[in-house]
């Protein structure tokens, strides 16, 4: 190989062999920042999982306070139903007594008209026959 050969193939690879240096460097540089940000990132990925459970706690505690609240409510809305069933049932006591009275109170009313009628038919036909003696006996 030619001397001049040589020589431009050293100062290339020399540059080459540089730039693997440099990137070395870097590499190592990354390394050492990772290296160094670790405990960081470390810190605060504990710090984040602190009060995620933080708030999963005081969330559980609020989801089960409103759940309490609903159950009171919850009971109060059956004891009315319960209230309001009890009433109905006892207004239809009350109409089912009301309506046998009334029903009793017409066929009263009715017998008696019965009775009325009866009577005026026979003070009719008493009357229907007075009138024909004193018609006769003109």
């Amino acid at each position: 190989m030619d001397r001049e050969l040589a020589d431009f193939l050293d100062r290339r690879f020399d540059g080459i062999d540089e730039r693997f240096r440099q990137v070395d460097r870097r590499f190592g540089d990354v390394d050492q920042s990772l290296a160094e940000g670790r405990p960081h990132t470390e810190t605060l990925v504990a710090e984040a999982r602190q009060h995620a459970e933080a708030l999963a706690l005081a969330t559980r505690r609020h989801v089960d306070m409103v759940a309490e609240e609903l159950r009171g409510d919850l009971r109060a809305i059956a004891e009315n139903q319960l209230n309001l069933t009890r009433q109905i049932q006892e207004m239809r006591r009350e109409h089912e007594a009301a309506q046998r009275d009334v029903l009793a109170a017409i066929k009263s009313s009715h017998a008696e008209l019965n009775r009325w009628l009866t009577r005026l038919e026979s003070v009719t036909v008493d009357l229907d026959a007075r009138v024909g003696r004193l018609e006769s006996g003109r």
